[in-house]
Parts: C-alpha cells; sequence; structure tokens
C-alpha cells in the first residue's frame, strides 16, 4: 500500500506529460506560442506531480504542498491557455494530495503500514 500513492502519480506524470509533450511539438512545428507554452505549463505540471508522489513517502505536507502546486498550475493553464483537458487533470493531484493527508497519519508520519501487530 505504501508505493501505491507514488505509482499513481507516475501515471498521471507520464501521460500528462506525453500528452504536454506532443502539445509543445505541434506548437514547435506550426510555430504557435500558445501551443508551446500550454505544452510547457502541462511539462511542469507532470514533473510537479511525480515529485509529490515521492515526496509523499517521506514528507506528508511537503507532498500535499507540491500536489496543491501541481493542481494551481494545471488549473492555471487550463485557464490562461483555454485547454479543457489540462484544466481536467488538474483534479488529479487534489484528489492525491487528499489520499496523501489521509493516509499520512495524525502526527504527519510518512505513508506507511502500521508498525505495531494485532
Amino acid at each position: 500500500m505504501r508505493f501505491v500513492l507514488p505509482i499513481i502519480s507516475a501515471v498521471v506524470a507520464v501521460v500528462s506529460g506525453w500528452q504536454a509533450m506532443a502539445l509543445a511539438e505541434v506548437g514547435v512545428q506550426q510555430q504557435i506560442p500558445q501551443l508551446e507554452g500550454d505544452g510547457g505549463a502541462g511539462m511542469v505540471f507532470a514533473l510537479l506531480c511525480l515529485a509529490g508522489g515521492v515526496t509523499a513517502l517521506f514528507r506528508r505536507w511537503l507532498g500535499c504542498a507540491l500536489f496543491l502546486l501541481a493542481a494551481l498550475v494545471g488549473a492555471w493553464a487550463g485557464v490562461v491557455f483555454a485547454d479543457l483537458l489540462t484544466g481536467l487533470w488538474s483534479i488529479a493531484p487534489l484528489a492525491l494530495g487528499a489520499v496523501a493527508w489521509w493516509k499520512g497519519g495524525r502526527e504527519g508520519q510518512p505513508i506507511a503500514p502500521s508498525s505495531h501487530t494485532c
């Protein structure tokens, strides 16, 4: 269970990063600066999602902060570049951050299985 959150965040990062790279590539080929910028913002979003998942393993609050920042970047890119799909992707890090916070425990412990036995 410990590695589920980083794996899901890595999947989100790979899929959204792949989409961003394709969008930026079309922007470069067709010389459309808006698509280039949207692709760049999508890559920042993907990297923040990946960093949030890895960081949540060790520091819950920092992972949640990175997920929140990724959601803000995704929502910003969705509004500024009128990209509905990137805006919708910003829901994923919010859900991942909520899971990281919920599974982290009361005292900000890292996401880990229980150390006591029943």
